[in-house]
């Protein structure tokens, strides 16, 4: 199986509070069929920041590495992925 990120061109917008006032999409598309097997991998997302002034086109400066990990629980395809605190699940 191939392992393949496409990240989001777009930048979120960042309230006052320093709230995101977007919402994070995370997908698994064309996931392997049966047998399954316990296992897990992991994506380092390096998060970037730009100001409103800056050039669009900027690839703004890194402040932060964030990991995101896929596990899979067992031989059922039960999948869990957790990124900054949060996870969720899903049983095929």
């Amino acid at each position: 199986m191939e392992l393949y990120h496409n990240p989001s061109e777009q930048w979120a917008n960042i309230n006052k509070e320093n709230e995101d006032t977007d919402t994070d999409k995370a997908a698994m598309i064309g996931m392997a069929k049966t047998p399954y097997r316990p296992g897990r991998f992991q994506w380092l997302i390096p998060n970037r920041f730009r100001s409103v002034w800056e050039d669009k086109g900027s690839n703004g400066k890194l402040f932060d590495n964030v990991t995101q990990e896929f596990t899979m629980m067992d031989d059922s395809g039960k999948m869990k992925v957790s990124k900054l605190g949060k996870t969720a699940e899903r049983t095929p």
